[in-house]
């Protein structure tokens, strides 16, 4: 996304819409916050397709990747957004930096006199982007039946 732009959050949405709606059609699953992406299959050879197919669309598309903050073979434990995810035992946690980040933000809400209304949102913020955090998959979810899943790091 180019820096400095306060409208590129929007307008690197609009642009990945059609994609993510073809990708999605044909059955790719895939989930993009902003510009960090993340593709999961059911099995490696899955995943490695659906990232073949992304890739070479997106470059197709002139979207410059940045290949240092990619990770393009499958794996079953990945940090994506400050989270952990081990998709071999269905299990999200916070990463240890985001919990601290998190511990601080509360502290100094505490220590304030009167927090302000940005203070209040950026609480609120941080509790919406960790609510799912130490989620496990339940034994009768099928989730022990199926094969392990695999992950890709955009």
């Amino acid at each position: 996304m180019p820096f400095g732009l306060s409208t590129a959050p929007m307008v690197f949405t609009k642009l990945m819409r059609p994609l993510l709606a073809k990708w999605r059609s044909q059955g790719i699953k895939i989930a993009v916050y902003l510009d960090d992406g993340l593709i999961w299959a059911d099995y490696a050879y899955s995943c490695e397709e659906f990232v073949r197919v992304v890739r070479t669309d997106l470059e197709n598309s002139g979207f410059l990747l940045a290949e240092e903050k990619c990770t393009w073979i499958p794996l079953q434990k990945l940090i994506w957004l400050g989270h952990e995810i081990d998709l071999k035992h269905f299990v999200l946690n916070l990463t240890q930096e985001r919990r601290i980040k998190a511990r601080n933000l509360a502290t100094g809400l505490l220590l304030k006199r009167g927090p302000t209304l940005l203070d209040r949102l950026k609480w609120q913020g941080t509790l919406a982007s960790i609510k799912e955090a130490s989620v496990e998959g339940r034994g009768d979810s099928g989730g022990a039946k199926r094969a392990a899943v695999y992950g890709i790091i955009l």
